[in-house]
Order: C-alpha cells, then structure tokens, then sequence
C-alpha cells in the first residue's frame, strides 16, 4: 500500500503542477466563491489554514476574505513530536522557515487549543469519494487529529483542492482521518460519517 500512496502522490501531483498560474487565480476565486455561502463559514470565527505552495490551490484569498470578515486565522507550527500547533496569524505576524523550510509563525504568536478552533482547512494531494484524504506522507495531520473523534467538540475537516485531484477511491490506513468536506473550484463535496 505505501508503494500505491507514493505512485498516487507522484500521480496527482503531476497534474497538479499542470495547472496554470492563470488558471491557479481563478480555481482560488472560485473555491473562495463556494466558502462564503457555507453555513459553517458565515457562523465560524476561528479557522486554521496553511500557506499553500506554488502547485496547490491559493490560500491568500481565503486569508484576506477571514481577516476582512473580522475572523482569526492560525497557522499550523510543527512541533518536536511532529504534530501541530495552530498559531494566530495575522497580516503582521512574523513568519519563520522550520526544520523543514516552511513558513510558520514565530514563538511570540499565541495558539489556539484544537478544540477551540471551528473549521480546519488542510492541503491534500488527492481525496476520494468517502472523505479519504492523501497528503504529502508526513503524517503531520493525522498524528494531530488522532484524537479528534473522541472529542465532544471537535473542528469541521475542510480540504481545499483542486477538482483534478478527485480520485474515485484512494487507499487508506485505520488512522487515517477522513474529511468532512472537500471544496474545488468546481464542487463542494460533503462526506457521511460512516466511512
């Protein structure tokens, strides 16, 4: 199975990296379009994020829509036991590279416990038809998410992707944890909770 991940990873990053710069502004325009009538989205305050790479879907939309909406955005820090911590992130927040050279917000920047946040957006590389998300193979989200289900209260699971990372069925782990949503500029795809 981790051989079929690595083959999907290539796979769908490939195409990922076909999309335009053009075609990048307007997929993010539109996946922005599909948030902001979300009932989740006009009800919610505090959203996690990422800064997206130059291949994926463009966050900084989302990012200025939140901050003009007067909600908070974190920003994931990855920690010593290679889990997150959700810091607040703002127009001025001082930005670090990590062990890993991704930006992240410096120590100085509060965070937010995870059950305090409300929507969690998270980066893919494919997602299938049952919520099954397939990341970059770090693992950074499902060690943080583990326990999530055994929350009372626990954030909705948003992934943002492109529509050419639909896969009808991805190979999955027992820790894997499945999404609530997927929104491409395409489509708002929302999963059951019997996967």
């Amino acid at each position: 199975m981790l051989n079929d991940k690595k083959n999907l990873r290539q796979h769908f990053r490939a195409k990922r990296r076909r999309v335009t710069a053009e075609e990048r502004v307007r997929a993010s325009q539109l996946l922005l379009n599909h948030i902001r009538v979300q009932p989740w989205y006009l009800h919610s305050h505090r959203f996690a994020l990422y800064l997206a790479m130059i291949e994926e879907i463009d966050t900084q939309p989302l990012m200025e829509c939140l901050w003009s909406a007067q909600k908070k955005c974190y920003l994931p820090k990855i920690t010593a036991e290679d889990t997150l911590l959700f810091s607040a992130y703002t127009p001025h927040t001082a930005l670090i590279s990590n062990r890993f050279n991704i930006l992240e917000p410096d120590a100085d920047a509060p965070f937010c416990p995870l059950p305090d946040l409300e929507v969690i957006f998270m980066p893919l590389v494919a997602f299938d038809n049952k919520g099954h998300r397939l990341g970059m193979g770090a693992g950074f989200y499902d060690k943080t998410l583990a326990n999530l289900s055994k929350q009372e209260k626990r954030p909705l699971l948003i992934g943002l992707a492109y529509e050419c990372q639909y896969s009808d069925r991805l190979p999955h782990d027992e820790w894997d944890v499945c999404l609530d949503s997927v929104i491409t500029e395409q489509n708002v795809y929302t999963f059951l909770k019997s996967n």
